[in-house]
Order: structure tokens, then C-alpha cells, then sequence
């Protein structure tokens, strides 16, 4: 018995490859829009405390050090 392990390799000189990634970005925009106009509070929240840098530093260094240590 012979067992042969199949890579699967992208194939970035095809266009198909970028048309995919268009798409995929289009969608996550779109994803993005929708939960902005269902959960206004939320987005307007989101804006809000991103304008709190000592708050996200240091819940930044907690995820990177928490990453880290669980490799």
C-alpha cells in the first residue's frame, strides 16, 4: 500500500484566485454594514471606547501575553 499526500497549492497567476478575494472582502464589508444598522448602540459603543488608548493597550498586551504563553 502507497499512500501519497495531496498538497493543495493556490494558484495566484489565475484571476479566479483574485475575483474569490474580492468577493470575500465585498462580503465582510457588507457582514459589517448590517450589524452597524441592527445594533446602532453597539457600533456607536465600539467608537467610543476605541477612543480610550490606555484601556485598549493594556487589554492588547493581556491577549499577546496570553497568546504567548499557550504556545
Amino acid at each position: 500500500m502507497e499512500f501519497k499526500k495531496l498538497e493543495h497549492k493556490r494558484n495566484y497567476r489565475e484571476g479566479k484566485y483574485y475575483v474569490w478575494q474580492v468577493i470575500w472582502a465585498a462580503a465582510f464589508v457588507l457582514f459589517g454594514l448590517v450589524l452597524m444598522s441592527l445594533m446602532p448602540k453597539f457600533s456607536q459603543d465600539a467608537v467610543k471606547s476605541s477612543e480610550e488608548y490606555g484601556a485598549s493597550a493594556g487589554l492588547g498586551v493581556l491577549v499577546m501575553c496570553g497568546v504567548r504563553s499557550r504556545r
